[in-house]
């Protein structure tokens, strides 16, 4: 299964299944960073359906002292899709197309019981753990390259 840049309206569904279940409208899983010019979504598709995705976009954190920032957000893997190294080879992927484009740090929020999953990518984590609305728990992670 090829890893592919995909459109945001492509990512929605799977998006919304994954990052808000049990919600009808996808509201939630919009982003105005959706229509940023910097940035770019990776997907999976498997029988026509995208089953894995990441976003990334240029972004700064004021918490870290690094020109080109990049930010990864919303990864997704379909739950029937889980365990077969979607994910990793999406990170993995998003941090190389980052690197390409400049990037000298990258950052996201994380779900707590992910930390060490994102660790085995060189990120740390950093700052208090933090609630995110209609979600659960998160914390920042960042990377400098």
């Amino acid at each position: 299964m090829e890893i592919k840049f995909l459109e945001a309206k492509d990512i929605y569904l799977l998006r919304r299944d994954v990052l808000r279940p049990g919600m009808k409208e996808f509201t939630d899983v919009m982003f105005k960073e959706d229509a940023d010019p910097t940035g770019f979504n990776l997907g999976i598709e498997s029988d026509g359906r995208v089953i894995a995705c990441i976003t990334a976009f240029k972004s700064s954190n004021p918490d870290i002292d690094k020109k080109v920032q990049y930010r990864l957000r919303a990864l997704s893997v379909d739950e029937k899709f889980r365990h077969k190294g979607l994910a990793t080879r999406l990170i993995e992927r998003a941090i190389k197309e980052c690197i390409s484009r400049g990037a000298e740090a990258i950052w996201f929020t994380a779900r707590v019981h992910l930390i060490n999953f994102y660790n085995k990518f060189g990120f740390k984590e950093y700052g208090e753990h933090f609630l995110i609305p209609n979600s659960c728990m998160h914390v920042k992670m960042h990377k400098i390259i």
